[in-house]
C-alpha cells in the first residue's frame, strides 16, 4: 500500500503529540494551568486589580519552576500557551496541551450546558502554534436535554483533530440538571456512574485520552472500594489511556485519588488547584517560596505514585509490520 492504514498503524502526528506529553516511561504528569478568572481571583478577588501582564508573569513562574517535575502542561491561549513557548519558561523537554474551550466553558456550565469554543480559537491554530495536544472541556450527560448537542461538538472536534494530526484530550463533567440536588447522597452516587458512562462515549467519539473526574468518593473504605471499582470498570470499557483531574479537591484526598485511580488503570493525573493553589502570588507580592516549593513535592509525590501504580502509555509497534504497512512513498496518498 502507498498511505498510511488506520486500521493497521496510528497516525504519527498523534502518536508524536501523546509521546510529548507523557514522561519518559508512559506516564500523564500533568499541572494544568488553563483558568482563567478562578486563578486571577487568587491574586486578588477584585479581578479588577490584576492586570493582563500580572496574570501572565505570574503563570510563567509557575511554569517555569514546576517544568522540573512534570510531563506537561495544559495551558490557556489568552495568558500562558504562546507566553510559555516566546518566552523559553517551556523547556523543550515538557509537553504542551492547549484548552479549545472558552472560559465560561470552564467556569459555568453554559446554555444548558453546552461547551463553548473560544472565540477564533480551533485545533488547527492550537497545533500552528505548537501545542501538543487538544483539550476539551465536555459538559455531559446522556440523559441531559443537548444530549446530541453535547455529542456533535465532540464528533467535530475529533475530525478537525484529525485533520491537523493532533491528539485530543476530552473531560467529560457530569452537570447537574435542572431541579437536581449535587449535595445529595444519591445525586453523587449518579455521578460517579456518569464518569464511567461519558467516559465510554468519549471513547467512542473518537477521543484519544480521557481527562476524568474522580468516579466516587472517598471519604469511607466502603466509598473507596467503589471507587476502584469503577475505575477498573472505566479500564475494561476504554482502549485509550485516562487519567483523573483534581477539581481543586484536598489535596491529601486527591493523592489518595490518584493512587486508587493508577491501581484502576489510569495513566496518570492533569491537577491544577489541589496542587498549586498556595503558590500564587497574592496581590501585589511575588509568589509564595513556601507554596511553590510545596507545589513542587507535591507533583514529585504524585509521580511516585503514578510510576508505582499506574498503566503507562507506551504503545509498542511492530518494526516488521511498520515496514510492511508503509512502502517508500506512503506520504504521496497520505491525507
Amino acid at each position: 500500500m502507498t498511505h498510511l492504514d488506520a486500521d493497521i498503524l496510528p497516525d504519527p502526528g498523534k502518536l508524536r503529540g501523546l509521546q510529548m506529553v507523557t514522561s519518559a516511561d508512559g506516564f500523564f504528569l500533568t499541572c494544568a494551568l488553563d483558568h482563567g478568572d478562578d486563578y486571577r481571583e487568587l491574586i486578588d478577588p477584585d479581578l479588577g486589580k490584576v492586570p493582563y501582564e500580572r496574570t501572565v508573569e505570574s503563570k510563567l513562574r509557575l511554569i517555569e519552576t514546576l517544568s522540573p517535575h512534570v510531563s506537561s502542561f495544559l495551558l490557556d491561549p489568552e495568558y500562558a500557551a504562546a507566553h510559555a513557548i516566546l518566552s523559553g519558561k517551556l523547556s523543550r523537554d515538557t509537553g504542551l496541551m492547549v484548552c479549545v474551550e472558552e472560559e465560561g466553558g470552564y467556569l459555568g456550565t453554559g446554555p444548558r450546558g453546552e461547551t463553548r469554543y473560544r472565540k477564533n480559537w480551533n485545533a488547527s491554530k492550537i497545533k500552528k502554534m505548537g501545542g501538543d495536544m487538544c483539550k476539551l472541556l465536555w459538559y455531559f450527560r446522556p440523559d441531559g436535554p443537548i444530549d446530541q448537542v453535547q455529542r456533535d461538538i465532540v464528533a467535530k472536534l475529533v475530525k478537525d483533530c484529525a485533520n491537523v494530526s493532533l491528539p485530543l484530550v476530552v473531560e467529560p463533567i457530569w452537570n447537574p440538571l435542572d431541579g437536581e440536588d449535587s449535595s445529595s447522597d444519591a445525586w453523587q452516587d449518579r455521578r460517579a456512574e456518569g464518569v464511567v458512562e461519558s467516559a465510554v462515549i468519549a471513547c467512542e467519539l473518537g477521543a484519544d485520552m480521557l481527562k476524568l473526574e474522580f468516579p466516587g468518593r472517598v471519604a469511607t473504605e466502603e466509598q473507596q472500594r467503589a471507587s476502584a471499582e469503577r475505575c477498573r470498570r472505566i479500564s475494561e470499557a476504554v482502549d485509550i489511556p485516562w487519567v483523573i483531574l483534581s477539581a481543586g479537591v484536598d489535596y491529601d484526598d486527591f493523592r489518595l485519588q490518584v493512587r486508587l485511580a493508577c491501581e484502576g488503570g489510569a495513566a496518570g493525573f492533569v491537577a491544577g488547584r489541589s496542587i498549586w493553589r498556595d503558590a500564587v502570588p497574592k496581590g501585589g507580592s511575588d509568589s509564595s517560596k513556601e507554596g511553590v516549593d510545596r507545589a513542587a513535592s507535591r507533583l514529585a509525590e504524585l509521580a511516585e505514585i503514578t510510576a508505582k501504580h499506574g498503566a503507562p502509555y507506551k504503545p509498542i509497534l511492530d518494526s516488521a509490520a511498520v515496514t510492511r504497512s508503509l512502502e517508500k512513498y506512503w506520504y504521496h496518498d497520505w491525507q
